[in-house]
């Protein structure tokens, strides 16, 4: 198992009028293997970036996200794990701190793009999902007094 965390914060612009402008940004890799099947480990999050412009001023604090994910492709066949695709999506936030309370709000995936978070994971606990051992769906199951 390999990774790395990689985090920075750039003080963009700094006035009264406007208040502060941030660009933070955060990196995100993870890779690990089962040694003995040489296949990726159950639940590894494939690559992540984050960039981030924030504002504040005053009480308040403001930003735009945009965030990527690369692709989930090396997965474990043995957990029947899903491969998912590389996306980007953007997120807007809003917050207003007075003392003790904060009001916050946002909109996340601005532009309403389709996307399969590759932590998500998928229900197998039911049906045919699993590929082996076959899982019988008893739901519409009745007992049978014999």
């Amino acid at each position: 198992m390999a990774g790395a965390d990689l985090n920075a914060t750039l003080l963009l612009l700094q006035t009264r009028k406007t208040g502060d402008f941030f660009l933070d940004s955060k990196l995100d890799y993870i890779h690990a293997r089962n040694t003995d099947t040489h296949e990726g480990l159950f639940g590894i999050a494939p690559w992540e970036a984050h960039v981030q412009l924030t504002q504040q001023i005053g009480h308040w604090n403001n930003g735009a996200e945009v965030q990527v994910v690369g692709a989930k492709k090396d997965v474990s066949t043995i957990q029947n794990e899903p491969q998912t695709g590389t996306y980007a999506i953007v997120n807007l936030h809003a917050a207003y701190r007075v003392e003790h309370l904060t009001i916050r709000a946002g909109i996340d995936n601005l532009f309403n793009r389709l996307y399969y978070n590759p932590q998500n994971g998928v229900y197998v606990g039911q049906g045919k999902t699993m590929s082996m051992p076959q899982v019988p769906d008893l739901s519409n199951a009745r007992r049978q007094e014999t």
